[in-house]
């Protein structure tokens, strides 16, 4: 027998502990204290509670299984809402879809949907930034309320699309600021890395948008070459001198005997080194074409002209094998004291020149490097396309002992 539909009425009238209308005898149903049900019909019913409340549930069956979904108590959830969202869970049900699973889909989405604000997003990827001085978390931050904020700021990161921001950014563009227009996107694209990576967004529009501003027309500054044998002596003798953290220390003496280019150098890995000369013949230093990638400086190796090759000299071999006992389990030979995964920064460079007395600033060890190349000029290396040996690698116009002079005693 199909349930007689509820009224507002009988769900006001209803009494904790005592069901309502008479057993079959004629008497009225005892008050028990138990929670007793009012079916309202198609399995959705009003659950008296003993203390009270009244809520609305549906009883089904998914795969299976019985289940029970809840709508909520009444009053705050009327008869007629109820059967409105118990007509909704059955729509769901009837196509193979679990109503509870949907139900708790709909809240993860409610709540992460308060939350993923652009600005709320970037705010919080801004506060992991530990690493980072006040003065320049206040400049990205800056950057960030002035341009970017007041148009997407307010926006679910989600919906945020390409042309979207890119607008924002030819704003940026347009006032003359094209440098901050890309920093400001290189920052946007870090902001939506991390939402992507908290299942706050599916995409990152910022990689659409690689060439997409104008190109940089900052030009690279080359550093004059230190032409006066007595600051190049001072400069030589002071790196060797110097007594502060051990990695940096072998960084500033391994730049005084191969000559590369900082940056170069100072992320240096250990699978590019081949300390026994196994390889080449000679022990080697090989850096990968795709980290490399400077015209102008010797690009072979044994499959073509692909890498730079430096040859390392014994003085450089020793230093990186005692250095090896320190960073070895790294991925970088100077790795960086906070950030194991990272090489060390550039300033460790500049704060290392300046506690020598020199400047402070990484044009030094650039200006070492082109003196450097003038007096001591480029390696020749000879590769034997037989066995891959290096059959020469004397400098060209120097000494044959020059290294030893650079080696500490």
């Amino acid at each position: 027998m199909a349930a007689t539909p509820l009224t507002d009425l009988v769900c006001k009238n209803a009494k904790p502990g005592q069901r309502p209308g008479k057993r079959p005898d004629g008497t009225p149903h005892p008050a028990d204290g138990k929670p007793y049900k009012l079916a309202d019909g198609k399995g959705l019913y009003l659950q008296v509670q003993p203390t009270g409340g009244k809520l609305w549930r549906y009883d089904y069956a998914y795969l299976g299984k019985r289940k029970t979904l809840s709508y909520g108590p009444y009053p705050d959830v009327s008869l007629e809402r109820a059967r409105e969202l118990h007509r909704a869970a059955r729509q769901e049900l009837a196509a193979g879809l679990d109503p509870m699973v949907r139900r708790r889909q709909a809240e993860r989405d409610a709540i992460l949907a308060a939350g993923t604000t652009f600005e709320v997003v970037a705010r919080e990827w801004l506060a992991m930034q530990i690493h980072w001085s006040a003065s320049y978390r206040k400049a990205v931050t800056d950057r960030l309320e002035r341009d970017i904020f007041p148009w997407v700021g307010g926006r679910p990161i989600a919906e945020i699309l390409p042309a979207e921001l890119l607008a924002v950014l030819q704003r940026v563009v347009g006032r003359g600021a094209a440098e901050t227009a890309r920093r400001a996107k290189e920052v946007c694209g870090n902001i939506f890395a991390y939402a992507v990576a908290t299942s706050r967004a599916k995409t990152n529009p910022v990689e659409h948008l690689k060439k997409a501003l104008p190109p940089s027309t900052k030009k690279k500054k080359h550093f004059a070459a230190i032409t006066d044998p007595a600051k190049m002596a001072r400069l030589l003798q002071a790196m060797y001198k110097y007594e502060g953290a051990f990695v940096t220390r072998c960084l500033l003496h391994l730049s005084s005997l191969l000559f590369q280019r900082p940056t170069e150098l100072r992320e240096m890995q250990w699978p590019e080194l081949d300390l026994d000369g196994r390889g080449w013949g000679t022990p080697m230093w090989e850096i990968p074409a795709e980290r490399e990638g400077n015209a102008g400086d010797t690009k072979i190796t044994r499959t073509g002209w692909e890498a730079h090759l430096v040859p390392l000299p014994r003085q450089a071999v020793e230093l990186l094998r005692d250095l090896h006992q320190v960073t070895g389990r790294s991925r970088y030979v100077f790795r960086s004291p906070t950030k194991p995964q990272q090489p060390l920064s550039e300033g460790a460079a500049r704060q290392a020149l300046a506690a020598m007395g020199f400047k402070g600033s990484a044009s030094e060890a650039a200006k070492l490097r082109n003196a450097c190349a003038g007096v001591v000029g480029p390696y020749r290396v000879v590769v034997s396309r037989a066995d891959s040996t290096v059959v020469s690698g004397t400098p060209r116009c120097c000494p044959r002992d020059f290294p030893t002079h650079l080696s500490p005693a």
